[in-house]
């Protein structure tokens, strides 16, 4: 009997001991956190955008370096057109949290010059070029001048001519013009 009351006593101490109310504290992380990247959307292959995010300290990343590069202040840069996402990865209060945004990248349409000269004799070349390669040359008179694709220009007859360089890649997408004169 004895034994029986020890271990009813027993029982009931661990079974109400069981459903003693915690006084312990649990921290929850505020699971109305919303947090965007800052800053645009679109850039230009070859110019810059500046990404911000409201939480500091954390990194960023580029989902393709090929397309959009990331400094980790946040600074994108455009290689070639397509689109790439940015990540954010942050922690607050010990818990690790991600955000993104797709960026966009364009070619370039702002016309680069044509470089190598505005002159050429009857009967020599000159060798024009332009910072971004993959182009087209022509001339708007082959019967004065005439151009090559890599840009080589053959004085034919006295005159002058308009040379045209058209761009339309994923890293440029614009036209410019040379007015040149054979002598």
């Amino acid at each position: 009997m004895k034994k029986t009351l020890l271990s009813l006593a027993l029982i009931a101490t661990l079974f109400f001991g069981a459903c003693k109310k915690s006084t312990d504290e649990v921290a929850v992380a505020n699971p109305t956190l919303v947090d965007t990247i800052t800053g645009g959307r679109a850039v230009m292959v070859n110019a810059t955008l500046q990404l911000n995010d409201t939480i500091t300290g954390g990194a960023w990343s580029s989902s393709d370096p090929t397309i959009a590069t990331v400094t980790q202040t946040g600074l994108v840069t455009g290689i070639k057109a397509g689109n790439a996402a940015i990540t954010y990865t942050a922690s607050i209060n010990g818990a690790n949290f991600s955000v993104y945004d797709s960026v966009t990248v364009s070619p370039n349409s702002i016309p680069v010059p044509i470089a190598g000269g505005n002159t050429v004799p009857v009967g020599t070349l000159i060798q024009l070029s332009d910072a971004y390669a993959g182009g087209t040359w022509t001339s708007s008179d082959p019967t004065i001048a005439t151009i090559d694709q890599s840009g080589i220009v053959t004085g034919v007859a006295y005159g002058t001519v308009v040379i045209t360089y058209t761009v339309n890649n994923e890293y440029a997408n614009f036209t410019t013009t040379e007015s040149l004169t054979v002598q």
